[in-house]
């Protein structure tokens, strides 16, 4: 079952200027434009006493489906990076509404969440380019049923010894 989901996609090239190294990009549109909400890193009242903000960006923002929310935060410069989007979410609470059990369809999950970002933000997913959907990250969980609570422990016991990449060995001790 798919319990997390994080996608990114990046803008389409046409929206994004790039140092001559390629280690730097930005989006050459305003924020503004995309329909998403704005925050500002700077506020200030200028001579005049008016309010002026400088360097808007898009906080993460929650697009509420049926089931539960799919987070989503446009990066619209940085470094190595070109401009893009980040999508998070549970494609298992999305469908269903938990996440307890359901399918680990990933094509489904992504069209859902696409979906999702193209329907409540058609100006920002005008600009995608949906080919270069990558998968960040994924957290898929299977349940499996042991003979036995002999077994069960025996098969606690091995996983717990598993380490492997960032994965360490586990301390903690479960009954089931």
């Amino acid at each position: 079952m798919l319990d997390f989901e994080e996608l990114r996609i990046f803008v389409k090239d046409e929206f994004v200027i790039s140092s001559s190294d390629e280690k730097y990009h930005k989006f050459t549109g305003n924020v503004l434009d995309l329909g998403v909400k704005v925050g500002a890193r700077t506020v200030f009242i200028d001579e005049n006493g008016q309010v002026q903000t400088e360097d808007l960006y898009h906080p993460y923002d929650e697009l509420p489906s049926s089931y539960t929310n799919l987070v989503f935060k446009f990066v619209e410069h940085g470094g190595a990076l070109k401009p893009h989007i980040l999508l998070k979410c549970s494609p298992a609470k999305i469908f269903q509404g938990h996440n307890v059990f359901g399918s680990d369809n990933l094509k489904q999950a992504t069209i859902e969440m696409l979906g999702l970002l193209a329907t409540t933000h058609p100006q920002l997913y005008e600009i995608l380019d949906i080919s270069t959907a990558q998968i960040v990250n994924l957290d898929v969980t299977y349940s499996a049923r042991l003979d036995n609570d002999t077994l069960v422990c025996k098969v606690l016991d091995y996983l717990r010894n598993v380490s492997n990449g960032s994965l360490r060995k586990s301390k903690m001790v479960y009954g089931s």
